[in-house]
């Protein structure tokens, strides 16, 4: 029997980070598959959670807002014509909301308001949120997203990434729900980071739904944004050494190396070893050190020119005369 593919956390956060929900919204699917093989789901909430990410890519392929209007008002309508009874479209709709406000929730002013939000147009600028270039909600929360992740990238400490809500707050707001999910602490071992996070919980759908769902139209960002993605961030920097993530210089994407090393500075896709064969790779390798070791003879021989200009008083041309003489000896 082929075993099951045991799911890592950090593809879900990555995941979410590298996708653009205005192109490919159903990667939502995935991701929610990804997050239910890490903690038990009951079947009314799975169903439930499913039936918000449909709406939602329904929704989020309305670029007009009236469009969206209409299409959520006709969709209540169809409900009424089959003879829906009135709670159950009470209920549908609630969940069709959720879904909705992930996208339009600034509509009206909201966005003044919004927790999520606040701050946020410190980092973003002012210009996307106005005028007919707008972010929506969903993605003002992965830019929020992208930014922690370029902060602990660069090697910042936890308190000092991000400007309003800190990456402290955004992974451990739902300690305050529950129960306390982590903490930041100043590290005693010899790290290269003065800040450490300790203890930590992965949430159960049922404990999501409760607290972001009831009432509040705009938890698809508590869902899939906070508590998810923070949640499953939480746990990486806890297993992992944060070191292990990185931004491809080529295409920007986030991904995560296996081992800790600062030479590792492209994703596997566009890494040029990528598709190699074993002798390709080794070939690859030779002369990568090859180059490594002429710029390390390079420097020290620079250094030797400008030592003996420096202690001979002499010209660059002498002192390199005399390398190449001692050289021949």
């Amino acid at each position: 029997m082929k075993e099951k593919k045991e799911e890592k956390k950090e593809e879900i956060f990555i995941t979410y980070a590298n996708t653009s929900l205005k192109e490919n919204p159903e990667v939502l699917y995935g991701i929610f598959e990804k997050f239910k093989n890490l903690v038990r789901v009951s079947l009314p909430e799975e169903e439930r959670l499913k039936k918000i990410i449909g709406y939602f890519v329904r929704t989020v392929k309305c670029k007009d807002i009236k469009k969206a209007e209409k299409e959520k008002t006709d969709f209540e309508k169809e409900l009424v014509k089959k003879r829906w009874e009135k709670w159950k479209i009470r209920k549908e709709m609630w969940l069709y909301d959720i879904a909705f406000g992930g996208i339009f929730g600034y509509r009206d002013g909201y966005c003044n308001n919004c927790f999520w939000g606040f701050g946020r147009s410190i980092f973003l600028g002012e210009e996307v949120f106005s005028g007919p270039k707008r972010i929506k909600c969903y993605e003002c929360s992965q830019l929020e997203l992208r930014m922690y992740l370029e902060g602990i990238v660069a090697g910042k400490e936890y308190s000092e990434i991000g400007p309003q809500r800190d990456l402290k707050s955004f992974l451990g707001y739902s300690k305050s729900w529950v129960h306390e999910s982590i903490e930041v602490k100043n590290t005693t071992s010899e790290s290269l980071f003065k800040e450490e996070l300790t203890k930590a919980t992965i949430f159960t759908l049922n404990q999501l739904l409760f607290h972001y769902g009831h009432g509040n139209q705009h938890c698809i960002q508590g869902i899939f944004h906070q508590t998810i993605m923070g949640t499953c961030l939480a746990e990486f920097l806890l297993l992992e050494d944060r070191r292990k993530l990185k931004r491809c210089l080529k295409c920007k994407k986030f991904f995560v190396s296996e081992k800790v090393d600062e030479r590792i500075k492209h994703c596997p896709t566009c890494s040029q070893k990528s598709g190699m064969t074993k002798e390709q790779r080794n070939e690859y390798q030779r002369n990568y050190n090859a180059k490594k070791k002429k710029e390390r003879d390079d420097q020290k021989n620079e250094a030797r020119i400008k030592n003996l200009m420096k202690n001979l008083t002499i010209t660059r041309e002498e002192a390199m005369e005399i390398i190449k003489a001692d050289s021949k000896v």
